[in-house]
């Protein structure tokens, strides 16, 4: 994905939408939260079956949703909102190779031989990769909220994958073990970036 990104190919993200990346508006309590589909609402004292959650709100300055709660004990929609905004920046983090004074001898993604055997440094797995050592800001542009068997060639192109299939294949990989698998089908916040 990092090479996607340096080539220019990959200008999307997806994200399982979370608490650890959400705000729900005041008073909500995420657990309480009904993220299956139908649900029944009172209009004027008339019961009425809407699908919820809902999409509210442009791309461009950011889509919320309306989720309800479970029905059968509270009748109250939230607003689910993304952490992130329009216009925020958002570091990348990579494998790299430390030199032996600690600083960035070279990164995983630019194909240098791995591990190198010419810097006496040690790895510098993405995960613990601290800020100042990111080559790559990307500005967020747009935010929409899909549910993630929605996505469409385009997008999947724009995730730096040549179609759906190889993207379901990615997408499981990295989230069926924590439950979000793509046969879930679990609402996503989709993350339009441009390097800066």
């Amino acid at each position: 994905m990092v090479k996607a990104i340096l080539e220019g190919h990959k200008t999307q993200t997806r994200r399982v939408i979370t608490s650890q990346n959400s705000l729900i508006g005041p008073g909500g309590d995420w657990s309480k939260l009904c993220w299956d589909g139908q649900a029944v609402y009172l209009d004027q004292g008339i019961e009425e079956w809407a699908p919820l959650p809902f999409v509210d709100g442009q791309p461009e300055t950011g889509q919320y949703l309306h989720v309800a709660y479970d029905w059968e004990s509270d009748r109250t929609i939230f607003r689910i909102y993304p952490r992130w905004e329009v216009g925020d920046r958002l570091w990348v983090k990579e494998t790299a190779w430390l030199d032996q004074s600690g600083g960035i001898w070279g990164y995983k993604a630019d194909g240098i031989e791995w591990p190198p055997s010419n810097c006496g440094g040690k790895a510098l797995p993405a995960i613990f990769m601290p800020l100042w050592a990111s080559r790559i800001t990307q500005e967020i542009t747009a935010i929409r909220a899909q549910r993630i068997q929605d996505i469409v060639v385009g997008d999947c192109i724009a995730e730096g994958i040549q179609n759906r299939y190889r993207f379901r294949d990615l997408w499981d990989s990295l989230n069926a073990k924590r439950g979000y698998g793509w046969d879930k089908n679990p609402w996503v916040w989709i993350y339009t970036t441009t390097r800066i």
